[in-house]
C-alpha cells in the first residue's frame, strides 16, 4: 500500500498535535502564583456547614493546579476565618484587598456576610463571586456574581417562592420540613 505524501504528513501533524496538546493539558503550572481570598466561617454558628465550603475548595484548588493552574500560573487560595460574623467579614476583605493585595475575591458563607464583603469590593471597585447567597435582591453591586442560584432565576429565591406557595394555599400547613 502506498502512503500519498499529503496524508501522511497530515497523520504526522495530527498525532503531533494531539501529543502537544497532552503535554499542555498536563503543564505543570508555573510562575507567580494568582492568589484567590477570601473568608469562611470556620469558626462560630456557621462553621459546620462553611467547612464543607473549605473541603470543596481545597479540593478544588489542588485539582485545578494539577491540571495546569490557571492561565499556567499555580493558585494559592488565601482563606480567613470571618468569625461567622459580618463586620470581621468586611475587615478581613479590606485586609484581602489592601494588605494581602489578592488577584481574585471568592465570597464568604452566608447572606450577612456576603454583603459585608460586597460593599469592600464595591468601594474597590473589585468583582466578587460568591456563593449561597440566599437573597438576591440584597445584591446592589453590578460587578458581583453569585456562582449559583437559589431560585428560577437569579433574583428570585427559593425560600420566597416556598413561603408564597403556602400563602396561596387554601389550608395552611401547620409544620413544614425544608431538607438541604
Amino acid at each position: 500500500m502506498t502512503v500519498d505524501r499529503r496524508v501522511f504528513l497530515a497523520a504526522l501533524g495530527a498525532a503531533g498535535a494531539g501529543a502537544l496538546a497532552q503535554r499542555v493539558a498536563f503543564a505543570q503550572p508555573a510562575g507567580k502564583p494568582i492568589v484567590i481570598g477570601s473568608t469562611l466561617a470556620l469558626t462560630g454558628p456557621l462553621a459546620a456547614t462553611a467547612m464543607v465550603h473549605k473541603l470543596t475548595g481545597e479540593i478544588y484548588v489542588e485539582d485545578l493546579n494539577k491540571r495546569g493552574g490557571l492561565l499556567g500560573r499555580p493558585v494559592q487560595w488565601l482563606l480567613k476565618d470571618d468569625q461567622s460574623k459580618p463586620d470581621i467579614a468586611r475587615t478581613l476583605y479590606e485586609q484581602l484587598i489592601t494588605s494581602d493585595k489578592v488577584d481574585l475575591l471568592l465570597g464568604p458563607y452566608a447572606t450577612g456576610n456576603i454583603l459585608s464583603a460586597m460593599g469592600v469590593a464595591q468601594r474597590h471597585e473589585k468583582m466578587l463571586v460568591h456563593h449561597t447567597f440566599g437573597i438576591p435582591k440584597l445584591a446592589k453591586y453590578d460587578r458581583q456574581f453569585s456562582s449559583w442560584s437559589f431560585g428560577p432565576t437569579p433574583e428570585i429565591s427559593t425560600p420566597n417562592l416556598v413561603l408564597d406557595a403556602m400563602a396561596s394555599t387554601p389550608h395552611m400547613p401547620k409544620t413544614v420540613a425544608i431538607v438541604t
